[in-house]
């Protein structure tokens, strides 16, 4: 691996544990209510919205998910219980 890819992929961590803040932030502004997917795209810019609450939850956050369903939809929710 080069000094190049080896820079890349330290950037790419930094920016995971970032949009993790971002996110474990809005979860917590919540306070205990549901935060849309969508929101969380908003407020963080990440499209790995599943994988950065993975992460949390691996960091020992609770953090609970719901999908509703439409017609022609699902929508995610999540919001934070409490860390374990």
């Amino acid at each position: 691996m080069s000094h190049f890819d080896d820079l890349l992929k330290k950037a790419g961590r930094i920016q995971d544990a970032s949009q993790c803040s971002l996110i474990l932030n809005s979860l917590r502004n919540a306070r205990g209510k549901w935060v849309s997917m969508l929101e969380l795209v908003a407020l963080s810019g990440s499209l790995n919205i599943h994988s950065r609450i993975d992460e949390l939850r691996h960091r020992g956050f609770k953090i609970e998910n719901k999908v509703e369903r439409g017609s022609r939809k699902r929508n995610s929710h999540y919001r934070l219980l409490n860390k374990a």
